[in-house]
């Protein structure tokens, strides 16, 4: 399957990769980073749903624990994938 992006969409998903592979200190795919897009919505969509339950204040603190998490969740799978691949 071939995907068709504008040069200046090409140039960001390019720099990001680079961002991903230094964070992940591993070859990254464009195929990683639009998983990796996605996976933000995917959480983004999900907070939003919590987001009208919080009291002002705890917005932030809310998003600094789901970041926590998406850090911890990121070193569980780089471990498990160099698990896999060894």
């Amino acid at each position: 399957m071939t995907i068709q992006v504008s040069e200046d969409v090409k140039v960001e998903l390019v720099r990001l990769a680079g961002k991903l592979q230094q964070l992940w200190g591993r070859k990254v795919s464009i195929d990683d980073v639009i998983r990796y897009l996605l996976r933000i919505r995917r959480n983004k969509e999900l907070f939003m749903k919590f987001y009208g339950c919080l009291r002002e204040g705890e917005v932030e603190e809310a998003r600094d624990e789901l970041r926590r998490l998406r850090l911890e969740e990121e070193k569980r799978l780089e471990g498990f994938q160099k698990s896999v691949s060894a």
